[in-house]
């Protein structure tokens, strides 16, 4: 009986454990994918700048 309660709370806290590390692994996606996202709206607003950049110098060449 009493082995039986020592390996049920061991299964307890590895059942927390596995939980808890489930959620910083979620966290760390997110913060992955935020950066992410980040890094594609920086390279579009990068691109959109450079065909400005471009049409105005084409139109100062004609």
């Amino acid at each position: 009986m009493q082995k039986e309660q020592e390996a049920q709370e061991i299964a307890k806290k590895a059942v927390k454990i596995v939980f808890f590390l489930g959620l910083v692994v979620v966290l760390l996606m997110m913060i992955n994918l935020y950066m992410l996202i980040n890094q594609i709206n920086a390279s579009a607003k990068m691109s959109h700048q450079i065909k400005k950049i471009e049409e105005r110098l084409n139109q100062e060449q004609k």
